[in-house]
């Protein structure tokens, strides 16, 4: 960092050889590879606050300035190579970057192990009812540890199976014992639930008749 006055004039840098000593503007009218920074000490003089680069011996430098309040036109500026100031920016692109594919990364395994515990429990329960479609009764039900919406798809499927095997069940019983003569039977409501009531009704009228 570095201080000139309002003439242009070095008054502080972190050498004493340039102080009231340097003044690039001046310098700059034979020496062209000042040019960048002259314009630059321009716009300090004239109490202006900005950011510039400048090239001096092949190395491009990065400066920002802003005016001293409270002073006579003294302006302060501060640089660092370009290569310095940008490594840092480059250094924190980088790591957003792995960040981000990273977070992706974990948010694609996220949603598979998510997907799976979804899509495993109802493909299950598709191929069973596929299987009661068939006229399978006695295959297990797929169940799993869950409290969302796959248990209750699990839970209903199981008892979907259960109930039709329980009537099946029933009627089976009822109708090999009167097939064999014996009418003194006692045929289980219970497991006629819902519009499977009038199973029972029918099969208590054909008891009563035969």
């Amino acid at each position: 960092a570095y201080m000139i006055d309002k003439d242009g004039n070095t008054i502080a840098d972190v050498t004493m050889d340039t102080v009231t000593v340097q003044n690039i503007e001046n310098e700059a009218a034979s020496d062209s590879e000042l040019q960048d920074l002259a314009a630059l000490h321009k716009s300090m003089r004239n109490g202006q606050s900005g950011v510039g680069t400048y090239s001096i011996d092949g190395t491009e430098k990065i400066m920002g300035y802003a005016p001293v309040d409270g002073t006579d036109g003294w302006s302060l500026a501060a640089y660092a190579p370009t290569d310095d100031f940008m490594q840092s920016t480059i250094t924190s692109i980088i790591v957003t970057i792995f960040l981000v594919i990273l977070a992706i990364i974990l948010i694609l395994v996220i949603s598979v192990i998510i997907t799976g515990r979804i899509s495993r429990p109802i493909k299950d329960c598709a191929n069973r009812l596929v299987l009661l479609s068939q006229g399978d009764l006695n295959s297990p039900v797929p169940t799993v540890n869950s409290k969302d919406e796959t248990k209750i798809l699990t839970s209903a499927t199981k008892n979907i199976v259960d109930a039709l095997r329980d009537i099946i069940n029933e009627e089976d019983r009822s109708l090999g014992a009167m097939a064999s003569g014996n009418f003194d039977i006692d045929i289980n409501d219970s497991i006629y639930r819902g519009d499977f009531k009038v199973v029972a009704d029918s099969m208590h009228n054909i008891n009563t008749k035969l």
